[in-house]
């Protein structure tokens, strides 16, 4: 026993409210169940004899009234729609440059603490320096830089 097809498709096939491909096939499916072809037709019927009843309302020109109504209703959704728009613009601008100032200010950051790190790396390795230099010429009664070329034996054994 097949099952009666469903008022939901039909309705569209009465309508013509589907796309060609669909509507064919519901087409194909009422002609097979004949109870879904007779309602069909009935369906037909009633929409042709409504169109009749209601032709001179149907070639009316539409009020003007209703027209610009229309009209005020398009350019607000127009007005909504450039101003979405003009926010996400805005939202975009803000969002490139919250993410432009904010890395900016960890690369400088980063910049600021390897260049204080570079410069505590020489102050470090000065003060190194100057400590190995102090080791070195503290016990010393004559300084080097007071050495003759002539007092050569002497430099050579104190280096």
């Amino acid at each position: 026993m097949k099952k009666p097809m469903n008022p939901d498709d039909m309705h569209p096939l009465v309508d013509r409210m589907t796309p060609e491909e669909h509507f064919q096939a519901i087409a194909s499916l009422a002609e097979k169940d004949p109870q879904a072809a007779q309602t069909v037709a009935a369906w037909y019927r009633q929409r042709s004899e409504l169109k009749a009843l209601h032709v001179d309302v149907l070639k009316e020109p539409i009020a003007s009234s209703l027209l610009q109504a229309a009209n005020r209703l398009s350019a607000s959704r127009q007005n909504v729609a450039r101003g979405w728009s003009h926010f996400g613009i805005a939202a975009s601008v803000l969002v490139a440059f919250s993410v432009g100032w904010f890395s900016h200010g960890q690369l400088s950051a980063r910049q600021g603490s390897s260049a204080t790190l570079a410069k505590a790396t020489v102050e470090q390795e000065f003060v190194r320096q100057a400590g190995f230099a102090h080791a070195v010429y503290m016990p010393e009664k004559r300084h080097p830089v007071e050495v003759d070329a002539s007092e050569q034996d002497h430099l050579i054994q104190w280096l």
